[in-house]
């Protein structure tokens, strides 16, 4: 998958914008470099997103049309869309990440079951109608995602630059592929400090094991993924009461004052690559709290009152489909505005109706 990713993004730009999100409603497709944002700023990153598909009854390729002016419908439903698949000059691509996709549901299927296990819950009892709904599909999404070198030459640039920034993911988990690439590194925050994620995957050539090997010249193109890295996302913080927290993460740049990097002359300056299955359960699921008395005998490895880091006014609202449209809305302010005209996206990230303002459609 990661090869499939590299192919795509060493494709000319005008190639890679004929899938351009900016057609898409339902936020699908490339994102150039400057166009999308975390907490207001810019990241330094490219990437293509998709989505689970509808098989939608009109003939449009996404549901928003059908829905903007329609108060009976939530807003997320917006969200049920077509994927744009570049097939006229990438055709492999919708096969291996349809495929890549079907296989890390599975591995999610028995991380969800795990935790409910932890939290000493039958699974089928617990999540099954809300990830196996009578009529909806469970709302997978999948980024592939490339990381340029920073080639900035003002220093003040360099020593500031974020991949992505902090934040926590909207979803329920999130397993991530990445390769070894020394030019951007993830990071989690955990007890009360950034600490580095190793790379997930280990060389062709390296026939000793040894994953913390630097990169050669050619690895980052030969590489292949070992392991997954699993975040946690907000639905589960919401859904465990807070026994389970989301994982704040973010992705700084390698640069040239940065002690976070070993920037010696003899490390190639290559993209980092990386693809992320963002599992949830299906937009109509709610994810509300459980009873705080199945929880309280529950072993806590922190104290009850340990405050994680967790972004400013960022509402995490129980209902699937409203928390995940609230990230979209955020992150991709252009998309949102040309699409979206009739709504409006709250401090908190609560999306309401523009000529209704006192009307509330995230169900928090």
């Amino acid at each position: 998958m990661l090869d499939e990713t590299r192919s795509f993004f060493r494709r000319p730009l005008d190639d890679k914008m004929r899938i351009s999100y900016e057609n898409s409603p339902s936020f699908r497709g490339f994102m150039k470099l400057g166009v999308e944002n975390t907490s207001g700023k810019l990241d330094y990153r490219e990437q293509v997103e998709y989505a689970v598909e509808y098989n939608l009854k009109n003939k449009d390729k996404d549901n928003s049309s059908a829905y903007q002016h329609n108060k009976s419908f939530p807003v997320y439903e917006r969200l049920k869309g077509r994927n744009p698949w570049p097939d006229d000059i990438q055709p492999t691509l919708k096969s291996t990440t349809t495929k890549y996709s079907t296989e890390v549901c599975a591995i999610a299927d028995v991380i969800r079951d795990s935790l409910c296990l932890a939290l000493k819950l039958d699974p089928k009892d617990t999540l099954h109608d809300k990830f196996f709904h009578p009529t909806e599909v469970p709302h997978w999404v999948i980024k592939l995602i490339s990381y340029p070198p920073n080639e900035s030459e003002s220093e003040s640039e360099k020593s500031t630059q974020q991949g992505v920034g902090e934040h926590t993911d909207t979803n329920f988990l999130t397993l991530l592929a990445q390769d070894s690439s020394t030019d951007g590194v993830l990071q989690a925050f955990s007890q009360g400090e950034w600490i580095d994620v190793p790379s997930s995957s280990i060389d062709d050539d390296d026939t000793n094991g040894d994953s913390t090997k630097c990169s050669s010249s050619s690895s980052s193109s030969s590489s292949s993924s070992r392991y997954l890295i699993c975040n946690l996302g907000e639905q589960v913080q919401t859904w465990s009461n807070g026994y389970f927290l989301a994982t704040p993460h973010r992705v700084i740049m390698r640069t040239s004052s940065s002690s976070s990097f070993a920037t010696t002359s003899n490390i190639p300056r290559t993209p980092r690559t990386s693809v992320a299955l963002f599992y949830n359960p299906s937009l109509a699921a709610t994810m509300g709290p459980l009873d705080s008395n199945k929880i309280s005998n529950l072993s806590w490895e922190r104290p009850q009152d340990y405050q994680q880091w967790q972004r400013p006014n960022n509402l995490m609202i129980p209902s699937v489909g409203d928390n995940t449209f609230k990230s979209l809305a955020r992150s991709h302010p252009k998309v949102f505005a040309r699409h979206h005209k009739d709504l409006k996206i709250l401090d908190d990230g609560r999306i309401i109706k523009r000529r209704d303002q006192s009307t509330n459609l995230a169900r928090s």
